[in-house]
């Protein structure tokens, strides 16, 4: 194994790496990594944009950096709404509040709001599995170098399933000799496919655990302040549905369009 050649084609294969390292120790090879720092996006300030709803919400907290705020907290939006505006009006010397006229700038900031979910998800309360029926059978051969001497003929395992296991024995005079010559064992454990019962406190932890992470998926660096569970069991069937209630920045940015500049 050269460690420099595989560092470098790594490096060059996995773009996500910014350093990797192979120590060898006898059989052993450890394997180091530290992962690349991605670019900031650069965000083009010049480009004038508005920050609308991505969900359905009640606002919860408003942070304008730049930009006319439309909604405050306490409002209901849809997706698509309009949260902060790229127009922006302004204001008269005279300082009596009054407006001269608007520009268009590149709207900035983040809208929180509670947000609520309905997840569901389902597995049946039978499956198929294994069962071993203790019929069990070993072949042997010797390796050489790349040859192989088979102790077994040619003859094939009746199993229609079967698990196979295979082990390698090196040959050696002493801990720092080895012979070129290896045997290897085939063995071979027969089973049948059957239908078999699910464990249905296993099975309703399983689906929670899928839509915990479903969940958090969906509201990405939000919160969950509340949640729940409702199971159902229909036609062998386990359903299990959760209601969450969350909060979560729900602006997203969306350049203006060239008419409305």
């Amino acid at each position: 194994i050269d460690s420099g050649e595989i560092r470098h084609k790594l490096l060059l294969r996995i773009p996500e790496l910014s350093w990797f390292t192979l120590n060898r120790s006898g059989c052993r090879a450890n394997v180091i990594v530290r992962e690349r720092i991605a670019k900031p996006k650069i965000v083009d300030a010049s480009i004038p944009s508005n920050i609308v709803s991505t969900k359905a919400g009640i606002i919860t907290r408003v942070e304008v950096l730049q930009g006319a705020p439309q909604v405050v907290t306490g409002s209901t939006v849809l997706p698509g709404e309009l949260l902060i505006s790229g127009v922006d009006d302004v204001e008269s010397a005279a300082g009596n509040g009054s407006s001269t006229g608007a520009r268009f700038v590149h709207a900035m900031g983040s809208v929180y709001a509670r947000t609520w979910y309905t997840l569901q998800a389902e597995t049946p309360l039978t499956a198929y599995a294994k069962q071993y029926t203790g019929e069990k059978k070993s072949r042997y051969s010797l390796l050489w170098g790349e040859s192989c001497i088979n102790f077994y003929g040619n003859g094939r395992i009746s199993y229609d399933n079967y698990d196979k296991i295979e082990k390698i024995y090196s040959l050696r005079l002493s801990d720092s000799f080895m012979l070129p010559l290896s045997l290897r064992k085939e063995g071979y454990a027969e089973y049948k496919i059957e239908k078999a019962a699910v464990n249905r406190p296993s099975a309703e932890n399983y689906l929670k655990g899928v839509l915990d992470n479903r969940l958090k998926d969906a509201i990405g660096d939000g919160e969950t302040l509340h949640k729940s569970y409702t199971v159902k069991e229909e036609n062998n069937v386990l359903c299990v549905t959760l209601l969450g209630e969350c909060q979560e920045q729900i602006g997203t940015l969306v350049e203006m369009p060239q008419s409305g500049r």
